[in-house]
């Protein structure tokens, strides 16, 4: 029997450090791809414009370089905008922000801020475990989320934690830990 449970705020600092994460792994090939080519076009506009003395390249280079520029500022603030838009609803949803995670021998149980059990995830359905700074996120086969706070763990201790996961789903251990 397990005795391990974790307390973690869902606030607007937790979740933009959770969609940022989230974000960048479903957005981050395809900007990278993008930027590449932009820059590429914008080296051969350049080119143009400094070798061949056409100033209508540079132009299109200068645009290119404004619209990345764009992309690249909008790109990082779209998981704090989400969070913001996020904290009401759950908050209005669960009648608060602070949830309970229940390490138990058949799942991680999920419990809201009144006390009662949104969800049971069997350690079988966890498909990925990322580290932050503050927070230690855990996704399941439906891509959703479970925060834990590293400094949010009673009944143990966050090495307690990484023991629990070596027990019941080794495959999820960043090869750090694995010892």
């Amino acid at each position: 029997m397990y005795d391990l449970t974790n307390s973690c705020e869902y606030n607007e600092a937790n979740l933009t450090e959770a969609m940022t994460v989230q974000f960048r792994a479903s957005q981050g090939r395809k900007n990278l791809i993008l930027y590449i080519v932009a820059g590429l076009v914008v080296a051969l506009c350049l080119y143009n414009w400094l070798a061949l003395g056409n100033q209508r390249h540079m132009i299109y280079a200068a645009i290119l370089v404004v619209m990345c520029a764009a992309l690249f500022f909008t790109n990082r603030t779209i998981p704090g905008r989400a969070a913001r838009r996020q904290v009401p609803l759950i908050r209005e949803k669960n009648g608060g922000l602070r949830f309970q995670v229940q390490f138990r021998e058949d799942g991680v149980a999920m419990i809201g801020p009144t006390g009662e059990e949104t969800s049971l995830v069997p350690y079988g359905q966890l498909e990925k475990l990322v580290e932050t700074e503050h927070l230690i996120l855990l996704f399941n086969r439906e891509k959703h989320m479970i925060l834990l706070d590293r400094a949010g763990f009673r009944g143990g201790s966050e090495a307690d934690f990484w023991q629990l996961l070596r027990d019941k789903r080794p495959a999820l251990l960043p090869k750090e830990r694995e010892s």
